[in-house]
């Protein structure tokens, strides 16, 4: 199983979905903000979860810069 990490993005908005391997079981992880409430952003494509919405590209660069050397993820943000 190989460890896969992607994002995505809609109108300045971003989410990442971390693919982990973990005791040889494949681990699905996203960005996720427990402080925010339950509710869902319209975008065009589809609807998503505002807590697992993020503005901060540079977030995103440095959770793949991570992910490109260690091939890991260590940030809180993605539960």
């Amino acid at each position: 199983m190989d460890k896969i990490i992607t994002v995505e993005g809609q109108e300045g908005y971003f989410r990442i979905i971390f693919i982990d391997v973990i005791n040889g079981k494949s681990v699905e992880r996203q960005t996720f903000d427990r402080t925010l409430p339950a509710r869902m952003r319209e975008l065009p494509d589809e609807d998503w979860d505002e807590r697992r919405l993020f503005r901060d590209f540079d977030f995103a660069y440095q959770v793949f810069k991570e992910f490109f050397e260690t091939q890991s993820v260590s940030s809180p943000r993605i539960v």
